[in-house]
C-alpha cells in the first residue's frame, strides 16, 4: 500500500516552526497555530507527515460501499468503523465502543458521500457498522511503553476478522495529520499467530 506524504527539506521546515513559536507566544491558545507548530516539528525533524483524510480520499470505497483503509489505536486489538448517513467514518476501538466518541477516535469527515435517505433502511444498515482486526506490531518496530498513542493504517481486503498485511505505524498530531513512523508488511507466521488469537 502507497500513501502520500507530507515532506519538505529541515531548513525550510526548521525555519516555519521556528515562526510558529513565534505566533503561539502571542497566541498560546490559538489552536491552528499550535498544530502547525507541531506539523513543522516533525518536518524539520525529518519525518514524513500524512492526511489521513486525503489518504482515505485517494483509496475510495469498495463495491460494497466500504472503505479500502482502516485505522485503529495501536493498543486495539479489533476496530469498529461506522459509516454514518452523512458520509463520515467513525473508527473506534471495540473495547471502548459506545454512541459517544472518545479522544483516540478517528473521524473520516467530508471525504465520501452521504448515503442517499431512500437506500438508508433498506440497502444499508441501520448504522453500517463493520468490523476487523488491528494489525500486531512487529518487535522491532514496537514502541516503548503504552501504544495508546499510536495508530495504524492498512488496507482492508475485507471487513472480516481476519489478519491484514501492509500495515503503517503512526503517531497523532491533530485530528487529520499524523507522523509516519514506520511501514511494514506481516510475515505468514506473525499472521497465523494473530489468527489463532482470534478464535
Amino acid at each position: 500500500m502507497k500513501i502520500e506524504k507530507f515532506a519538505m527539506t529541515k531548513k525550510k521546515a526548521y525555519a516555519l516552526w521556528k515562526e510558529y513559536i513565534e505566533a503561539c507566544k502571542g497566541n498560546p491558545k490559538d489552536k491552528f497555530l499550535q498544530d502547525m507548530k507541531g506539523v513543522y516539528c516533525q518536518l524539520k525533524s525529518g519525518r514524513k507527515i500524512v492526511d489521513i483524510h486525503k489518504i482515505f480520499e485517494a483509496a475510495g470505497l469498495n463495491d460494497k460501499s466500504e472503505p479500502k483503509l482502516a485505522v485503529a489505536v495501536a493498543s486495539a486489538k479489533t476496530v469498529t468503523m461506522e459509516y454514518k448517513q452523512n458520509g463520515s467514518m467513525l473508527f473506534t476501538k471495540d473495547s471502548n465502543w459506545s454512541h459517544k466518541e472518545t479522544a483516540e477516535d478517528i473521524i473520516v469527515s467530508n471525504v465520501f458521500p452521504e448515503l442517499p435517505e431512500q437506500h438508508w433502511d433498506d440497502k444499508y444498515d441501520k448504522r453500517k457498522r463493520r468490523k476487523t482486526t488491528v494489525p500486531a506490531i512487529p518487535a522491532s518496530l514496537r514502541p516503548k511503553g503504552s501504544l495508546d498513542n499510536y495508530y495504524i493504517l492498512w488496507e482492508v481486503k475485507k471487513w472480516e476478522i481476519v489478519p491484514p498485511k501492509d500495515p503503517y505505524l503512526l503517531k497523532r498530531i491533530t485530528p487529520n495529520m499524523f507522523v509516519v513512523l514506520a511501514g511494514w508488511n506481516l510475515t505468514e507466521l506473525e499472521r497465523s499467530v494473530m489468527k489463532g488469537r482470534m478464535v
